[in-house]
């Protein structure tokens, strides 16, 4: 391939480059703006004192009329969910969503600054920039004169023409005229202190999809006829927020009432009428999150958890759309916080690391973590996914070194509730509660591979009061582990299975003493799970386990139905130990299946201390194979036997 001719082209020094610019751009443009001068400092270094760069440039800046821009407002905020209103509206946009997804991107080519937790803003030089460009593209698209203390509407006869008006903080107080605007999108008189509204004002804007009457609280009686913006089939966005509309003077015929109250009613439900603060949840979106399930959301979710928890109004909720994916790293959301009612809303999926090599960080023992939260919801139809495959081969099931992070970690938290979700694949437990009091899990769908090791589908220590409703576990491991320090445990409604059952424990071990009591579980259904009820301790231990009932169960070929095992050892050898934690007060009723195993109750109790009080009732098991009987086996156990097959010998 052949090159043209070279031709060496000399780049001019600092000084010199700088007045070639300055003489190209005008004095005049400079001081047309106070931050364009360090602007058209640093636009000509980059040039790199190329003169067709410079002249270029130089050139098409001054060209530009910046007697609009002078009148915008400085430093102004617009609420995000407005401005996504107004690009939904506008057509820019198919859904509302979408709109967190380019402020998103906006926000991290720096042309968008936040105001505040709710609001965004242009940068000035941005903002001017922008509306150059709009210039360019079409003369009479915008008129803007925002917050440049206007006291009427002067010229209206010119807005014919235009396509997007904004009078934003002006104090116009009586508007006159009847403008004819066939080409008018979007009219913003936000904060405009606005009293009188001409009747017929909005008569000739057919094409209107925006308007935005926000913040007139000095609004007495406008007479605005109601009719005339019913009859705009494009108006997609009213809003009247913080407006003093309750006095809407409305000029109609009594034929036309039915039509408008119609039209009020459609107004509400389409959430044109007045919202309210704390309404709108912060989305993950507004904070940079990018939801690719590729790209690290972790500071956006933390930015967003820092917001509303930080906001002392009722409800504040943090929410994670649908329809995204959000890569997390180990994440803390520390409380305590401003609000006793937060809600943390998930409709998206948020996916851990895929493995050890991919985690951040030294602390391996929890991923999604809420410590000292009061008074908070996790709900949603979202998915947590802790990718544990990597995780569950790492090393040996009981290596003392071995640490793999729990998915859900709630410590020393109090009143939650955690509803709707689905977790699958933790790297350990999928739910974790440690001193947490007043709790309640509902409707939840907990899964795993049957052989993920360790995978615990809700673990509760020291708590009390919590309650677990409704819910669908199946795991590697137990669906639901009651350890110690743990006392009005209520488990009801639960499906289990695969897995290891319900288990109590295991308790004791290295010689720990052991608390727990008042655990009640009822109305269960146990399918294939490797134990059913089950009430383990470590030779050695001390304490008590009591006060526990298991009511109205049914059992689906179940290993091991009941059991209570005071020699619990998932090592090759453990040592014989004399103590033990004495385990009492325990009552199953109303327990009927099919199990694996013959032997369908065990009841293992140590030899020294024993088990007392020992209750079973109304108890059917038979074997899953229909030419096999059930047997049970009794060590040291004390109490009473009614109604039971199998039949329990030393309950007596």
């Amino acid at each position: 391939m052949e090159a043209d001719e070279m031709i060496e082209v000399k780049c001019l020094e600092h000084d010199e480059a700088w007045r070639l610019f300055l003489g190209k751009v005008r004095k005049a443009t400079l001081r047309s703006h106070a931050g364009i001068p360090e602007v058209a400092e640093a636009v000509a270094r980059e040039c790199g004192g190329l003169p067709l760069a410079l002249i270029t440039i130089g050139r098409a800046t001054a060209s530009k009329d910046t007697s609009r821009m002078a009148k915008c407002s400085s430093d102004y905020g617009i609420l995000r969910r407005d401005l996504i209103d107004y690009w939904v509206s506008e057509g820019f946009l198919d859904n509302f969503e979408d709109g967190y997804t380019v402020i998103g991107d906006l926000f991290r080519a720096c042309l968008l600054e936040a105001e505040d937790v709710d609001s965004i803003k242009l940068h000035d030089v941005i903002r001017d920039m922008s509306l150059w460009i709009t210039c360019k593209i079409e003369e009479e698209n915008f008129l803007v004169r925002a917050g440049v203390g206007l006291t009427e509407i002067r010229k209206i006869e010119e807005w014919k023409g235009v396509k997007r008006i904004s009078l934003m903080k002006t104090k116009i107080e009586r508007q006159s005229g009847i403008p004819i605007c066939p080409r008018l999108h979007t009219l913003l008189l936000t904060a405009s202190e606005i009293e009188i509204i001409t009747d017929g004002f909005f008569q000739f804007m057919p094409s209107l999809r925006v308007l935005s009457l926000n913040r007139n609280r000095s609004c007495k009686s406008p007479a605005v006829n109601v009719l005339h913006l019913a009859h705009m089939e494009h108006l997609q966005e009213l809003k009247i927020d913080s407006s003093n509309l309750e006095e809407l003077k409305i000029d109609y015929a009594e034929e036309e009432l039915f039509f408008i109250i119609s039209l009020l009613m459609c107004m509400a439900t389409l959430g044109w009428s007045r919202s309210y603060p704390g309404a709108m949840p912060y989305n993950v979106m507004n904070f940079g999150a990018v939801g690719n399930g590729v790209t690290d959301d972790s500071q956006a979710f933390i930015k967003a958890w820092n917001a509303v928890c930080g906001d002392t109004s009722n409800n504040p909720t943090l929410q994670v759309p649908q329809g995204k994916t959000f890569l997390l790293q180990p994440t803390s959301f520390q409380g305590p916080c401003k609000s006793s009612n937060l809600q943390v809303q998930i409709e998206g999926n948020l996916i851990a690391p895929e493995g050890p090599s991919s985690w951040k960080g030294k602390d391996r023992r929890s991923w999604l973590y809420f410590a000292n939260v009061n008074g908070f919801t996790v709900n949603g139809n979202g998915e947590i996914d802790g990718q544990g495959s990597q995780w569950w081969n790492l090393c040996s099931d009981y290596s003392e070194d071995c640490t793999k992070p729990t998915a859900l970690v709630f410590e020393k938290c109090t009143s939650f509730q955690v509803s709707g979700l689905k977790h699958i694949n933790s790297q350990k437990n999928h739910i974790s509660l440690d001193n947490c009091q007043d709790a309640t899990l509902s409707n939840l769908h907990i899964s795993a591979p049957e052989s993920s090791p360790n995978t615990d589908g809700i673990d509760i220590s020291a708590s009390q009061n919590i309650h677990i409703l409704n819910s669908n576990i199946a795991t590697g491991d137990d669906c639901v582990a009651i350890n110690t320090g743990s006392s009005q445990i209520n488990v009801t409604g639960l499906t289990c299975g695969p897995g290891h059952g319900i288990s109590i424990g295991s308790l004791g071990k290295q010689g720990e003493a052991a608390a727990v009591e008042e655990v009640h579980v009822k109305n269960c259904t146990l399918n294939a799970t490797q134990n059913g009820l089950r009430i383990k301790t470590w030779q050695g231990g001390s304490g008590y386990a009591r006060k526990i009932t298991f009511n109205d169960i049914t059992l689906t070929d179940v290993d091991n139905p009941i059991i209570i095992d005071q020699f619990y050892c998932p090592h090759e050898q453990c040592s014989n130990e004399t103590n033990a934690v004495k385990i009492s007060d325990v009552s199953y009723t109303g327990i009927h299946g099919t199990s694996i195993t013959q032997d369908a109750i065990a009841l293992n109790c140590s030899r020294t201390v024993g088990c007392d009080n020992i209750v079973l009732e109304h108890i059917h098991i038979a074997s899953s194979n229909s030419k096999e009987g059930t047997y049970s086996t009794c060590i040291n156990a004390h109490g009473k036997c009614d109604d039971s097959v199998p039949s329990v010998g030393c309950l007596k």
